[in-house]
């Protein structure tokens, strides 16, 4: 399709207006399904707003500058922040404030027939695709500790958790959710047998969560993108909850296979970093360790290839 006749390209300039006026309930009507032109298939709302941000003629300044308006949504949708280890219960939660009102209440079935959902899925979604911001993050932090997945008008509130959930992870600037991660890594509590589905995926969750938070300024210092503490600490937890079951050495493999995406080092790296914690580390974290980076448990390195 030729782009000056693209559909979409009214979303973007509602878009470019909403981001001028400062206006956050422009946002929550595109979210809502207000304004969007019909495309069909089976796209979330959220995927065309992101569709429409990319389309020429291309703002790069347009997704950074939509953030704070999505961010404000969060802040409204989040009504009351709480504690992450005692979020509020339900009735402790206000109700959204004005510029989210008529965007959560009242989710109407989509022409699919897919179920009726608030639009706190549609928002959570765009959140994560969009660059990473302080504000941005402190919204989801706040939705996060909010306690808001109760008093959603929803038959089911895990999808839209589960997305809050992994906007959070691509949003982190600092460390503070670090305890949650962990959290999640200990579920399985050193349980026999195999690891429900619903256990894994906070396992996963919480790995990647753990290796995606921002480096500290000592690490950045070093041009060091990953902290090998948080990353022993995490190893350990994943290990400790999972040891008994009969799915510990998959999932030890997996997260190692997770690390070394995520921070792709050669194998002198590794034996450098991760040797020093060998002899407390029980027999299958070692194992484990060891079959994705045999040179762990060789002689002490003397040549170390430095990162970059």
């Amino acid at each position: 399709m030729i782009a000056a006749h693209h559909p979409l390209l009214g979303v973007q300039e509602i878009l470019r207006r909403a981001v001028r006026a400062g206006d956050p309930a422009a946002v929550a009507d595109l979210l809502g399904g207000r304004g969007l032109p019909a495309l069909g298939g089976d796209q979330d709302p959220a995927d065309l707003v992101h569709r429409a941000l990319s389309l020429p003629p291309y703002d790069p300044d347009l997704p950074r500058h939509l953030a704070p308006l999505v961010a404000r949504l969060c802040i409204d949708l989040a009504g009351a922040p709480g504690d992450l280890s005692h979020p509020v219960e339900a009735s402790e939660v206000r109700e959204p404030a004005s510029t989210y009102d008529s965007a959560v209440a009242d989710p109407e079935p989509t022409s699919e027939g897919r179920p009726a959902r608030s639009i706190a899925f549609d928002l959570f979604l765009l959140a994560g695709r969009l660059p990473r911001t302080p504000e941005l993050f402190e919204g989801l932090v706040a939705c996060h500790r909010s306690g808001i997945f109760s008093a959603l008008p929803v038959d089911d509130p895990r999808p839209t958790a589960e997305q809050l959930r992994r906007s959070l992870i691509w949003q982190q600037t600092d460390d503070r959710l670090e305890p949650h991660w962990l959290d999640l890594l200990a579920r399985q509590g050193g349980r026999p047998g195999p690891v429900p589905e619903d256990v894994e995926a906070d396992l996963v969750d919480g790995w990647i969560g753990l290796l995606w938070i921002p480096p500290t300024q000592a690490d950045r210092d070093a041009v060091r993108p990953e902290s090998i503490d948080r990353i022993v600490e995490g190893l350990r937890t994943i290990h400790d909850a999972v040891e008994n079951s009969v799915d510990a050495a998959n999932l030890l493999r997996y997260a190692l296979q997770e690390l070394d995406e995520a921070y792709p080092r050669p194998q002198e790296f590794w034996a450098k970093e991760l040797k020093p914690h060998l002899s407390g580390w029980p027999d299958l974290l070692v194992e484990a360790v060891t079959e994705r980076w045999p040179l762990v448990q060789s002689d002490p390195v003397s040549s170390v290839v430095p990162y970059g």
